[in-house]
């Protein structure tokens, strides 16, 4: 890490006074590595958390699991997603895992995190203990179960760091990244799983690719594919409960934004062939929202209408307990400046 501070992306107002500072970094990539733009440091190490989901999900196609178990689109978009346990998550989950010889006992995931936003979609459902199917990573979970079946795997232990699922994806990331992922910061994820250190610029780089297929080779080109079709076309799948991920992607159509844990997100958007990674220094699931809203409207993809349809997360009102307006988050005027200035070129 320099000992250059990152740029404050966003202040948060309540009246007249700004309330909260934030800083973050961010970059735009090209798959031929060339860098469209970048903010503060992209070379420190970061963990991209479940924003990493769409590359783990390339084995999953890759392997030939999701032909052998007739993987829908929105089957492959759940392996991809953060999802929020809507009804319609559970029941497709369930389906699956029957399909596939499983059951949810056989998740590896654990409940979801008492801070989950899943649990509150739970209690509306009448739900009073939340199972593992109902952790926002299940569907990466059932996917990885598939493909220990399809592979003739044993399935148990199947989140270990050294189970050849995990090894596989590890290598896919590094293929991607163009990294050798045995030599990245290793840590657990929140469901167990091992995830792996990423400088920015890498993690940029992958998703760059990821949004221009022609770089990559055939049988992954066509993963890619099959995936980019599933997140865009079943958006409620990818996320739900009007998140960011699934509303954003929804109201544009041509970019994917895939959220992460401690202020990580990306967005993959295939018409530029551009790989955008932003993380937040404090965290901020609000600001995270607010940088990428600046960032893909600097890049020309939101029009007026859709501004409208997308204020609640890219210029969000803050209130009080009654409801009442009290302030307002908005990205600040050097960073906008920027933004308009490099992605113009």
């Amino acid at each position: 890490m320099t000992d250059v501070a990152n740029p404050i992306f966003v202040k948060a107002f309540r009246g007249d006074i700004i309330e909260t500072r934030h800083r973050g970094s961010a970059i735009v990539m090209k798959a031929d590595g060339t860098i469209v733009g970048k903010w503060g440091d992209v070379d420190e190490p970061m963990f991209l958390r479940s924003s990493t989901k769409p590359l783990q999900g390339i084995p999953l196609v890759e392997s030939g699991t999701a032909d052998r178990f007739n993987f829908s689109d929105k089957e492959i978009a759940l392996a991809c997603a953060s999802h929020s346990a809507e009804e319609k998550h559970e029941d497709t989950l369930r389906a699956l895992l029957e399909r596939i010889g499983f059951s949810a006992d056989d998740l590896e995931c654990g409940p979801p995190m008492a801070a989950c936003d899943n649990n509150v979609v739970l209690a509306r459902r009448g739900i009073k203990k939340a199972l593992p199917i109902h952790n926002n990573c299940s569907g990466q979970h059932v996917a990885f179960l598939a493909m220990a079946k399809h592979l003739d795997l044993q399935h148990k232990g199947y989140i270990k760091e050294n189970h050849p699922i995990q090894l596989m994806v590890a290598k896919t990331l590094g293929e991607m990244a163009g990294t050798d992922m045995g030599k990245a910061s290793m840590a657990i994820e929140g469901c167990g799983i091992p995830v792996f250190a990423f400088t920015r610029k890498q993690a940029a780089l992958s998703y760059a690719r990821f949004a221009t297929p022609s770089s990559l080779p055939a049988k992954r080109a066509e993963a890619v594919k099959r995936i980019t079709k599933a997140m865009m076309s079943e958006p409620e799948y990818f996320g739900g409960n009007k998140c960011f991920d699934t509303t954003v992607t929804g109201v544009l159509g041509n970019v994917i934004c895939k959220e992460g844990s401690q202020g990580t997100q990306i967005a993959i958007i295939p018409t530029l062939g551009l790989g955008v990674v932003l993380k937040i220094e404090d965290g901020s699931a609000m600001v995270k929202q607010v940088s990428m809203g600046a960032i893909l409207t600097s890049l020309g993809l939101v029009d007026d209408k859709q501004q409208e349809e997308l204020r609640r997360f890219f210029t969000p009102e803050v209130k009080n307990s009654s409801g009442e307006v009290v302030g307002i988050a908005k990205p600040v005027d050097e960073w906008i400046s920027s933004l308009k200035e490099q992605l113009a070129r």
